[in-house]
């Protein structure tokens, strides 16, 4: 069957202000919790599989604070992109636990209305949203990060290294630095979920070949990208060895 997904990412900021009201309430807590996490970037990358396999890349985009007035303003723009595309599943890693807490917290605070994706849901067979780090946690207790889930992929640690430090925007060079960090976000998880497909049997997705395609495509979209050069290396890398199996098997 043919589906389509919204790879979706955030970046959070801890209200300082709220955090010193909860400490009013309770002084011994040094505890940063969700509640006082603000959106300060999102991005969205859209991609469809069809059902033996053929991939379409669509959309990116991405919002950050440098281009909206407030984090109502910011969230109203990306959960527009979700709410105009109803039948596309929207893909998180471990946004049951935070990403998407956030976002309710935050549509509640600025009178959002959630798209349909990210409202609670009455069934328990609903997949809407699919949390990819839930799904590789399983039954079991253990959670793996994205990054870790990308090292053991392959994926160079240039790339993982840059995901996992994240850059505090004090200027405008910055804030396009953050835009680049959450927009890599979304490549990464589309990767992890290909590669996810891969071993569950999914009918013609193979790793390597979906993620040259998701590569080129994503370097089509942001060729000025902080990190192309390092994109293009793993992506050559990536032909590479599709090509020495294909020798081997030869």
């Amino acid at each position: 069957m043919t589906q389509s997904y919204i790879a979706f990412d955030l970046e959070f900021a801890s209200d300082e202000a709220l955090f010193d009201m909860h400490r009013q309430i309770d002084p011994k807590s040094s505890r940063k919790a969700v509640a006082i996490k603000t959106v300060t970037a999102a991005a969205a990358l859209e991609f469809t599989i069809g059902t033996s396999g053929e991939i379409v890349i669509g959309t990116l985009a991405s919002w950050t604070l440098a281009d909206w007035t407030d984090e109502g303003a910011l969230l109203e723009q990306a959960l527009d992109f979700i709410r105009r595309r109803p039948q596309h599943k929207v893909l998180t890693f471990g946004g049951v636990g935070v990403d998407v807490p956030v976002v309710v917290l935050a549509a509640m605070r600025h009178g959002i209305a959630l798209p349909p994706q990210l409202q609670a849901k009455h069934a328990p067979w609903d997949r809407s949203h699919i949390d990819l780090g839930l799904l590789i946690k399983g039954a079991g207790k253990s959670w793996s990060h994205l990054s870790q889930v990308c090292l053991r992929l392959g994926v160079p640690p240039a790339l993982i290294a840059a995901k996992a430090e994240p850059v505090r925007p004090t200027s405008p060079e910055q804030w396009e630095q953050l835009r680049h960090h959450v927009e890599l976000d979304t490549l990464l998880l589309a990767l992890t979920w290909f590669a996810w497909c891969e071993a569950q049997g999914r009918d013609g997705i193979r790793y390597h070949t979906a993620a040259v395609m998701q590569i080129a495509a994503f370097l089509r979209r942001r060729p000025e990208h902080g990190l192309a050069e390092q994109l293009v290396r793993y992506q050559r890398h990536l032909e590479g060895e599709i090509s020495a199996q294909y020798s081997n098997a030869a």
